[in-house]
C-alpha cells in the first residue's frame, strides 16, 4: 500500500473448498492474507473482513481457489495426465515408465499411496 488503507472482503469458501464430483479431488480453498511491510504475515480463518487496517508498505494477497475435478484422476489415461512415473532409460534420457505407472496407480486406487495415504508420484526413478 502506498498509504494507510482498510481491507474489506466478503470471500467465501475459505474453509470448505469446492468438492469434486464422481470421485474427483476437491479444489483449493480461497484465502486472504496480509503481508506486513516490516515482515510477518496475517492469515484469516474466514474471507469475511470488515475494515482491516493496512499500513504503508503492506501487501494484501487474495488467493482464488479452483473448482473440484470431475471423476477420479486415476481413471484417466496416464498418457494424457500428470502423475506418471519417470525413469532414466539406458541411453540416459528420461521417459515414462508405463509399467511402474500402472503399478503405482493400482496402489493409489487401493488407497496405499497418493494424497490420502502417501506421497504424490514425483521425481525420477533409477
Amino acid at each position: 500500500m502506498l498509504t494507510v488503507a482498510f481491507l474489506n472482503s466478503q470471500i467465501e469458501r475459505t474453509q470448505c473448498p469446492s468438492w469434486g464430483p464422481d470421485g474427483g479431488r476437491a479444489g483449493a480453498p480461497n484465502r486472504v492474507t496480509v503481508l506486513r511491510a516490516e515482515g510477518g504475515e496475517v492469515s484469516f480463518p474466514s474471507g469475511k473482513l470488515g475494515s482491516f487496517p493496512l499500513r504503508r508498505g503492506d501487501r494484501h494477497v487474495i488467493e482464488v481457489g479452483g473448482g473440484g475435478g470431475v471423476g477420479s484422476p486415476l481413471g484417466r489415461p496416464p498418457e494424457r495426465e500428470h502423475g506418471v512415473v519417470l525413469a532414466r532409460r539406458g541411453d540416459g534420457r528420461v521417459g515414462v515408465d508405463w509399467e511402474a505407472t500402472r503399478r503405482l496407480r493400482q496402489r493409489q486406487m487401493a488407497g496405499l499411496a497418493g494424497p490420502e495415504g502417501g506421497p504424490e508420484p514425483r521425481g525420477v526413478e533409477g
